[in-house]
Formats: C-alpha cells, sequence, structure tokens
C-alpha cells in the first residue's frame, strides 16, 4: 500500500495537487506529505563514489534469448551508473523521463546505444537506463539534464571504444580461439591505464565475453574499479552467426561481419560437446552386437557338432576292423 502511494507521488506532481484539495482525513493527508517528503530527500540526498560505464557485447547478450535480437557487430553501451564502493548504488531518484530532451542525439544513440531486444523499442530502454541511472547522477554538472547524461555516455563511449582497443590487441570476435580474462583486462588497461571490470556468460557450455565496464571519477577520469577482475578463466569472444540462406546444405550457418544485422537467434552457439547417438544408430549397434554374439554361438554349436561327428566316425570304423578281424581269425 505505502509503494502504492509513493508511486502516486512520484509519477504524477498534478495527482498530489488533487489529493491535496480533496477532503481527506487529517491521518491520510499526513501520510502523503510524509511520503512526498521523503520523496524529495531521497531525490537530494542520492550520493555516490563514482561511475561506471558498461559496454555490452551483443552476441553473448543474444546468445541467451529465445526473442527476436540485434547481433550488432560493436560494444554497445548499457549504462553509465552512479556506483559506490559498497555496491549499494542508487536508483530511481526520479521516475520520469522525458524523450524531447535528446531528439538531437537520437541517430547516434540508435547506433551506439541500442535495445538488442527487437520486441522493445530504442527508447524504451534509455528511459529505464534514465529513470534507474541518470535520474541519480544530478548532482554532477556535466550529467545534471536528461541530454548532457545521454552526451556523455556517447562521447566516453567514443572515447574509449572497446571494440577497437580489444582488436588493436589482437583479441577478436571468432568462434574458435579463447582468450583469459586477464588477456581481456590487460588490453583494457593498455589502452585506459587502469582496470576494468570483466564480465562472462557462465550459462553456456563454453564461457563468454559478455560486459566490460571502466570506471570514472565523478570529473570523468578513468580510474580503477573497485576489486577490479582477475582471471585465467578461458572465455570465447563470439562472432555473429546467421542463417546461410545462400548455402545448399539445409541448416547451414556461417559467421557474418554485417554491423546491422538483426535476426532470430540461432543454433550457431559455443558448444562443443559430443552430439549424444540417435535412436536410430543405438539400434544398429544393438543388432550389429546380436549378430556377433548368434554368430559366435553358431560357431561353437558347429564345432562341438563336428566333433562329435568325427568322434562317432573314428568309433564306427574302430568297431568295423575289429569284425573284421574276428571274421579272419575265428577262435
Amino acid at each position: 500500500m505505502l509503494a502504492f502511494l509513493k508511486n502516486i507521488i512520484v509519477n504524477s506532481k498534478s495527482r498530489l495537487c488533487c489529493l491535496q484539495g480533496m477532503d481527506l482525513p487529517f491521518s491520510l493527508r499526513l501520510l502523503f506529505s510524509v511520503l512526498f517528503l521523503l520523496e524529495c530527500s531521497h531525490v537530494e540526498a542520492a550520493s555516490f563514489d563514482y561511475f561506471t560505464l558498461a559496454f555490452q557485447w551483443p552476441i553473448t547478450y543474444c546468445s541467451d534469448k529465445k526473442t527476436n535480437c540485434y547481433q550488432k557487430h560493436i560494444w554497445t553501451i548499457h549504462g553509465l551508473w552512479p556506483s559506490n564502493i559498497n555496491g549499494r548504488n542508487p536508483d530511481y531518484c526520479n521516475n520520469t523521463f522525458d524523450g524531447s530532451q535528446i531528439t538531437s542525439i537520437k541517430k547516434t544513440l540508435d547506433e551506439f546505444w541500442p535495445n538488442l531486444d527487437l520486441t522493445k523499442k530504442n527508447t524504451d530502454f534509455w528511459s529505464y537506463e534514465w529513470r534507474k541511472h541518470g535520474s541519480c547522477a544530478n548532482s554532477v554538472e556535466k550529467v545534471s539534464t536528461t541530454l548532457d547524461y545521454f552526451k556523455k555516455a556517447l562521447q566516453l563511449a567514443k572515447q574509449y571504444n572497446v571494440t577497437s582497443i580489444l582488436s588493436k590487441k589482437k583479441i577478436t570476435e571468432n568462434n574458435i580461439n579463447t582468450y583469459t580474462i586477464n588477456d581481456v583486462q590487460s588490453a583494457m588497461e593498455g589502452s585506459t591505464r587502469f582496470k576494468s571490470n570483466i564480465i562472462w556468460n557462465e550459462n553456456k557450455c563454453t564461457p563468454l565475453l559478455s560486459e566490460i565496464r571502466i570506471c570514472f571519477s565523478k570529473t570523468f577520469d578513468v580510474i580503477d574499479c573497485p576489486w577490479p577482475t582477475k582471471s585465467n578463466k578461458k572465455v570465447k569472444y563470439p562472432a555473429a552467426c546467421t542463417k546461410n540462406l545462400n548455402s545448399s546444405k539445409e541448416g547451414e550457418y556461417q559467421t557474418t561481419n554485417t554491423h546491422n544485422f538483426k535476426e532470430s537467434p540461432t543454433s550457431c552457439d559455443q558448444c562443443t560437446k559430443p552430439k549424444p547417438p540417435d535412436n536410430n544408430t543405438a539400434d544398429e549397434v544393438e543388432v550389429t552386437s546380436l549378430s556377433v554374439f548368434l554368430l559366435i554361438a553358431l560357431v561353437f554349436v558347429l564345432y562341438v557338432f563336428f566333433k562329435k561327428c568325427k568322434r562317432s566316425s573314428y568309433e564306427q570304423i574302430s568297431d568295423t576292423m575289429k569284425s573284421d578281424e574276428n571274421q579272419l581269425h575265428p577262435l
């Protein structure tokens, strides 16, 4: 109930005015006033230690999705997040988003900050990121407005181009090679001179590189991320896969370097587990084993039969010879 009332206050000031004009019990009016003051204080008191600029690799993101997904060929922005060293980050300091403020940079946002879920609009993603994270950054002058917040994220993303940074260190997307997390960390540190946070996806049979997060001070100087990632874990940096419509083989897939390719997720993943035999193969193995067993049994029976026959023949010949001998030498 309290959350519901708070949501009414946050989402619409006009509703608050209407409520104040209504003939409500004193206790209810007092409750609304307290909730309103708490919300206002929450907006003003949002404090944080540094910024996190999070990039995501679309191919890994799409590997877990069953809906249409944007397999973009560059690292895209996930968000610019006010963060605290203790991990308790501020969020939802203001639940409103005015998309008209970012109309002038919409095309650039479409390119570098798209919604990878094609069932939703890009503006849905921007609204979510602003309401959850951007609204808590207004204490920093350079990102105090909606437009400034998104412009700063774009500027930093271009300045620290993760796609280019990895490529220069020979870390390239493919579906064969693996890299250690330390390889990725070294590449990022070589360019930014500070340590980043590297995130990977454990949901696949082969871990996939998922996100790279660069940390900034409130003056937007790069800093070491708290608890930077160190690991010898081997991961793949997967390439986008599309169904090969030109292939003569049904179901064949190929790697694509298309920057704006949009497609449903495919079966072109990084799994290398051996394929279990199908039912037909299992039946064939069972029949073959039975045939071998019957053949061995038949050979054994024939061996016993012929051995017995041979023995009977010898006995019959021996008896015949004894009979003939008795006839030649009667007693």
